[in-house]
């Protein structure tokens, strides 16, 4: 009988350690051809939250916002040293952490290259488990199209033909 509880406490044991931790990869793909991004990941009570986003920019320069949020206003779902880490071209970036007594927030505004991006979410889930959700949002910055130059030089031309014959009127 002994021997049963012993093996029913190992048991518990190794079913509770896979419960507390969570290590999610997700594969958004180009950020930028999808516009803004949104979705919700749950955790367990007392799980180890270590999330990857994977993303991808083009366009040059971008416009890049993202944030994330505990979901659940009750403090035993708090999320602790909840904190989020941009890793991409030019090195890595933490975002800023923001806390009242009911909310978390993780945030970054700012301009990215394009390239490879990797943003890894920590954190230990509070008594009661709970969820966070994110969302992100790049534009690359507005490349001028060829005839946007035309137009520009033809206008610059014209302007410079009138003052040329208000010049030539006034002499």
């Amino acid at each position: 009988m002994n021997l049963a509880i012993k093996k029913l406490a190992v048991a518990v044991a190794i079913i509770g350690s896979g419960a507390a931790a969570q290590a999610q990869v997700i594969d958004i793909g180009v950020l930028t051809d999808i516009g803004d991004y949104t979705h919700e990941l749950t955790f367990a009570a007392g799980a180890q939250i270590n999330d990857t986003w994977n993303f991808s920019l083009d366009g040059g320069n971008n416009q890049f916002f993202g944030v994330l949020s505990k979901i659940n206003n009750r403090q035993a779902s708090s999320i602790g040293n909840f904190a989020a880490t941009l890793f991409g071209p030019n090195g890595a970036t933490a975002w800023t952490y923001m806390s009242t007594n009911k909310s978390q927030i993780l945030s970054y505004d700012g301009a990215l290259s394009s390239g490879a991006y990797s943003l890894v979410v920590t954190g230990l889930a509070g008594t009661i488990g709970g969820k966070y959700a994110i969302e992100m949002n790049a534009s690359a910055d507005p490349i001028p199209e060829p005839e946007t130059y035309a137009m520009f030089l033809a206008g610059i031309g014209l302007i410079g033909t009138i003052a040329r014959r208000r010049s030539k009127n006034q002499a």
